[in-house]
């Protein structure tokens, strides 16, 4: 079983240009081997029944030479009927040579002779006809190989052409990308079938051509607005690295609406796209404006990479300062108001800028610059232009430590209150404090909330310093007022704290676990 299975394997693996010659071959000779054997058998049998037909006339000569006793006449008479020998054995055991010859041990034949039923004899003779094949045996062994070689002959030139017809069809598949397939033409193929396989895998092959081609489209296409989106800028951006020089520089600039969250609402689903690609098409009208193409520069790729943002492409600049003088133009272009229905929009710009090669030598790299001079351009002025400067990489680099940073001091308890005394000017009395957050570090230095209040706001961490600083002031001030000293605690809380739904729980335990009476807590 398992070498029938490896068999059928190997057949099923191999080509049939090979294994239908194969196939052919051994039907072939099977066929020719059976029709000839057929063939023979067929002579054989009237071979002998030509000869039984001659040996009963002879018998019955026999018959009537015994009946009569007339041996001598019965051998003169065989004599030239059997020429090649007849030796007769009567009833009671004689034999009686009629015709002697030399053939008799090797050719001869025994027929009964009876009369009415009593055995009188048995005639042994030769036939006078001798056994001739119709066909030589050397000369039906090659009949049948040349039978077989032409079957395999004639199977393996179809193979192939059947073969080179598949072939067809197997390009059309592999080189589904190859241009323009309605130029080609149908190949002059054998065959009704084959022709109309080419048929169908061409007109397939051009329908699967153009949905690749449409497909290829969409990719390139923001789905929403339909401008170009982030991978076709990928692209193009590619090509400029590959080709940028400090001769020959490019200038990348992500444009962001900075007020687009605020006005979106404003507008319904379909206007508020509307409204985007109205700017999308508004940053390409002003990159192709006379103020910008006249001092050499060229728009080579535009897309929307973001809800409010943008990107563009420009080449033709030798430095910086070309590109400076034309960015205010070019932003009071844009900020320019937007009308759609009832509702107008007039667009906050923020731009970040980088120059290729000098900023950025890869894509990846490139977007991170953009990224970072536009993140550091929304913490400081909100709107405007910025050009990518190296030290935005090391400040940018300095925030993620300090977020590390922070993020393992809440949850290492590592902020502690300084108390600011209240001083009574007549009396000279302390009469109260206001704890002040202190970042209490590894190296023991207490950090301003200068430091780490607005990334603490901004990473939603201000809850829980807010609520160190409350349990360990209050544990403070707890004390203060059990050794007889009358104070009042007063601990700063921040805007985003009262957002807290739980804030005055978590007074009310701060309170009840340090054991400060309520009264001393302003």
């Amino acid at each position: 079983m398992s070498r029938f299975a490896t068999l059928k394997r190997r057949f099923s693996r191999a080509s049939f240009v090979d294994v239908l010659p194969i196939s052919a071959f051994v039907l072939a000779s099977f066929l020719a081997i059976v029709f000839t054997v057929f063939y023979q058998l067929r002579w054989a049998n009237e071979y002998n029944r030509q000869v039984d037909s001659y040996a009963q006339s002879t018998v019955e000569l026999t018959r009537q030479g015994l009946l009569n006793d007339d041996i001598a006449g019965l051998r003169s008479n065989l004599s030239t009927i059997v020429p090649d020998g007849a030796i007769l054995t009567t009833a009671d055991g004689r034999i009686i040579t009629l015709v002697e010859g030399k053939r008799m041990l090797d050719y001869s034949r025994s027929y009964k002779i009876t009369d009415n039923g009593k055995h009188l004899g048995e005639l042994a003779l030769v036939p006078p006809l001798p056994y001739r094949p119709p066909m030589p045996h050397l000369l039906t062994f090659l009949l049948i190989a040349l039978c077989a070689v032409l079957a395999t002959w004639m199977i393996r030139l179809l193979s192939k052409m059947a073969a080179r017809n598949l072939n067809y069809v197997k390009s059309y598949v592999d080189n589904y990308d190859i241009g323009d397939l309605n130029e080609l033409e149908l190949p002059n193929v054998s065959f009704k079938e084959f022709r109309g396989l080419n048929a169908v895998a061409l007109q397939t092959t051009r329908r699967l051509n153009r949905e690749i081609k449409r497909y290829r489209n969409l990719a390139r296409r923001d789905e929403r607005t339909g401008l170009p989106n982030r991978y076709d800028f990928e692209q193009h951006l590619q090509d400029a690295v590959d080709k940028a020089s400090m001769e020959t520089p490019y200038a990348v600039l992500m444009i962001k609406l900075q007020n687009w969250s605020s006005q979106r609402n404003r507008f319904s689903h379909g206007d508020a796209e509307m409204a985007l690609k109205l700017f999308g098409n508004k940053i390409v009208e002003a990159s192709n404006q006379p103020d910008v193409t006249e001092h050499g520069l060229h728009l080579e790729a535009f897309a929307r990479v973001g809800e409010q943002t943008f990107t563009i492409l420009m080449s033709g600049m030798r430095n910086r300062d070309d590109l400076s003088s034309l960015v205010r133009p070019f932003r009071r272009e844009l900020s320019k108001a937007i009308e759609i229905g009832n509702v107008s929009f007039e667009p906050e710009i923020a731009a970040s800028i980088v120059m290729v090669p000098q900023d950025g030598e890869t894509v990846q790299r490139v977007f991170h610059a953009l990224h970072i001079t536009l993140q550091n351009l929304s913490e400081t002025s909100r709107i405007g232009y910025k050009f990518y400067s190296p030290k935005l990489d090391r400040q940018n680099d300095a925030r993620r430590k300090l977020e590390h940073e922070l993020r393992e001091a809440v949850a290492n308890d590592a902020f502690v209150p300084v108390f600011q005394p209240k001083v009574d000017l007549k009396t000279g009395r302390i009469y109260g404090v206001e704890a002040l957050a202190r970042w209490q570090t590894e190296s023991g230095r207490l950090a301003s909330p200068y430091v780490f209040i607005d990334l603490a706001e901004e990473l939603g961490l201000i809850d829980s310093i807010g609520e160190q600083i409350l349990k360990k002031s209050t544990k403070a001030a707890a004390i203060w007022v059990k050794s007889g000293h009358d104070i009042n605690l007063a601990v700063n809380v921040s805007p985003i704290q009262f957002n807290d739904p739980y804030l005055s729980q978590k007074i009310l335990k701060s309170i009840a676990e340090s054991g400060l009476p309520p009264r001393h807590l302003e």
